[in-house]
């Protein structure tokens, strides 16, 4: 995913400033907080041999 490109989320207002105290304690942005969080799901799921398909749904999902 680009820099410039942004995504909705559909998340509850509550779930949403539960990330947003999380990216200022953390000292990062939202996006790049939520991209880590991707990778360390997509790293998760390779440890759990998920099948490629499954895997690269993920990724296109995750770059669309």
């Amino acid at each position: 995913m680009k820099s410039s490109e942004t995504f909705t989320m559909r998340l509850p207002k509550e779930e949403l400033d539960r990330i947003d105290n999380l990216s200022d304690q953390l000292d990062v942005s939202r996006s790049r907080l939520f991209r880590r969080l991707s990778e360390l799901a997509l790293d998760a799921l390779e440890d759990e041999a998920v099948s490629w398909p499954i895997r690269g749904m993920m990724i296109y999902r995750a770059e669309k």
